[in-house]
């Protein structure tokens, strides 16, 4: 009976431990035109390009989970406005696992994805492109460790990229000191109980 009691205090404090639970955000809840900044909990993305802003887009067909999609956005950039400014992805106790890319016409190596682990510049990723801008295509970002930011930069298509489906693993909260010792004080409690009856 010791033993169960020792498993059962030992499993609840293991449930307790945090726990990874994946997210992915897509953007679809904002209206046309609106613009992100840090909206949602587990990243923030900003632009260091002069006229841009990161605008989320109805994209109709061209998007992964319809509507929206996100981009730098320049207006008046060639052709007739694009897509083209750079994105600075920061990430908050979330870890990046992948986001969609699409809209790029011109192929070949249409952008870079500039990749910091722990804040340290580790990666340059290329962004190629098919020339088909009805295909979506995947940046796996789970071969790096601690990603702690991205960014998203030198695009080359003349139409501009956007990005949407940021998918992340979040870290839930770690139980509280006070509850832990109130655990831990249940299990000692029911330890002796066990002593006394026997």
């Amino acid at each position: 009976m010791k033993k169960a009691i020792a498993i059962l205090c030992l499993s609840v404090l293991a449930a307790s431990v945090s726990q990874a639970d994946t997210v992915i955000r897509g953007f679809d809840e904002f209206l046309n035109g609106s613009v992100y900044f840090d909206q949602y909990p587990e990243f923030s993305i900003t632009t260091d390009t002069p006229g841009a802003t990161v605008s989320v887009l109805s994209a109709g067909s061209f998007a992964v989970s319809a509507p929206n999609i996100v981009g730098g956005y320049i207006p008046g950039a060639p052709p007739a406005g694009g897509t083209i400014g750079n994105l600075l992805v920061e990430f908050h106790d979330a870890t990046p696992l992948y986001f969609k890319w699409l809209g790029d016409e011109t192929g070949g190596d249409v952008g870079d994805v500039w990749v910091y682990e722990s804040g340290v510049h580790t990666a340059t990723l290329d962004l190629i492109s098919d020339a088909n801008h009805f295909n979506v295509k995947t940046l796996d970002l789970t071969a790096y460790a601690n990603v702690t930011r991205i960014d998203i930069k030198n695009i080359t298509d003349l139409a501009g990229l956007a990005f949407d489906n940021f998918a992340v693993n979040t870290v839930a909260a770690v139980p509280e000191p006070a509850s832990l010792t109130l655990l831990a004080a249940g299990c000692a409690a029911l330890g002796m109980m066990r002593r006394r009856r026997v």
